[in-house]
């Protein structure tokens, strides 16, 4: 009878703990799958491609940025050369592939197809060591058809918007401006729909205002310092062209530079309030000053300040303070770091996705249980019944 009991107690423990953790396995094997970072797959075509090595250039673009890299000791030469030898190869491919004489937006998507045949996506602060290795993003794509379009006298210039960058050019067909994503296709690129909500919406004038080269050049050393020794920095900051002190980007450096020297003051939290009225998108000055309130202990401002940052770019940096505000970003925080271990690429709004199917799971699976044992136990009254 004893040891009927204990089997009959650890099968209901079993099950109690299969209910508990196999549900939970199961989405989570399904979430990292869907969410994993591609890159190491895009880069097994690469593997075996021989290394092309080149001189520069100043003609190109790209040339001129990869130099930068190297300038700034990013790269060292010899990663320069294999850039460049990168880059040339490119290009050749759509001078041998595309015609001089299609419309701009033919030659744009011949170009493009040659573009991801020669460098898979990934995400890349600079251009040398990415150029070098087979891989490109929305910028780096950017500054590679602006070399080929120059070769075919196309002209394109660049439109940035927040947390991205695509082409704009003129369509000879119907004489109107129109954009073009070099992403879309796996690198091949695509026809831009900016009503698409991928593409923040900002009031600030650069955002969404086609440029040239030189803005590219320009705001480049910024966009670079990710990947540069943090002595370089100041030298780098102080050669920026005054026209672009008042640049978004430039900005989010320049307090973000004054707060890791602990040197914000009243006035400058100031500003950052009058900034993000015109940068509604802007993560980085949201943060600054997230963090500033909750270092005063002032956390309502810093949870309304957060509360303003769209929930599908809060990721890892954004979780890191927002998890200081509340319980649920607290078990949000810890799960996007155990995910991040996975190599999976996710925000604030993919992890809450996951709890909530989690739970949805975890209902179903007592609603299934629940209705079993009424079944049972219907079963067994019926049996009861039949035996008098």
């Amino acid at each position: 009878m004893l040891l009927s009991f204990r089997k009959s107690a650890l099968r209901k423990t079993m099950l109690f703990i299969a209910i508990a953790i196999i549900p939970v396995l199961l989405v989570s094997l399904v979430f990292i799958t869907l969410t994993r970072d591609k890159s190491a797959v895009r880069a097994e075509r690469f593997e075996h491609t021989p290394d092309v090595f080149a001189d520069y250039d100043s003609l190109n673009l790209t040339h001129r940025l990869v130099r930068m890299d190297e300038q700034n000791g990013i790269v060292d030469s010899n990663e320069a050369r294999k850039a460049f030898g990168a880059i040339n190869d490119f290009l050749r491919k759509v001078k041998d592939t595309c015609s001089i004489d299609d419309t701009t937006e033919n030659f744009l998507s011949c170009a493009n197809k040659a573009l991801g045949a020669n460098f898979y996506y990934k995400p890349s602060a600079t251009v040398a060591k990415a150029y070098a290795n087979h891989y490109s993003d929305c910028d780096l794509n950017v500054y590679l058809m602006f070399d080929a379009a120059r070769a075919f006298n196309k002209k394109v210039e660049i439109v940035y918007a927040p947390r991205h960058a695509f082409l704009s050019f003129t369509s000879e067909k119907f004489g109107m401006r129109f954009y073009w994503d070099t992403v879309e296709n796996e690198n091949a690129g695509a026809i831009a729909n900016i009503t698409n909500s991928f593409y923040k919406k900002t009031h600030h004038r650069f955002y969404y205002s086609p440029v040239g080269e030189d803005v590219i050049e320009k705001l480049y050393p910024i966009l670079s310092l990710a990947d540069m020794d943090s002595h370089r920095w100041d030298a780098v900051a102080k050669s920026i062209d005054k026209s672009m002190s008042d640049n978004p980007l430039v900005l989010d450096f320049y307090y973000e530079d004054r707060e890791s020297k602990k040197q914000l003051s009243q006035n400058d939290i100031r500003k950052l309030y009058g900034l993000i009225q015109d940068d509604i998108s802007s993560v980085d000055k949201r943060l600054i000053l997230a963090r500033h309130f909750l270092a005063k202990g002032q956390r309502d401002e810093a949870i309304s300040i957060l509360d303003q940052i769209d929930d599908s770019v809060c990721e890892l940096p954004c979780m890191e303070v927002r998890e200081k505000t509340s319980t649920i970003d607290r078990v949000v925080y810890f799960l996007m770091k155990m995910f991040k271990r996975f190599n999976a690429d996710v925000s604030r709004v993919a992890i809450i996705f996951y709890i909530s199917i989690v739970f949805i799971v975890y209902a179903i699976s007592l609603i299934v249980i629940c209705r079993r044992k009424k079944n049972n136990r219907d079963e067994n009254k019926g049996n009861e019944l039949n035996k008098v």
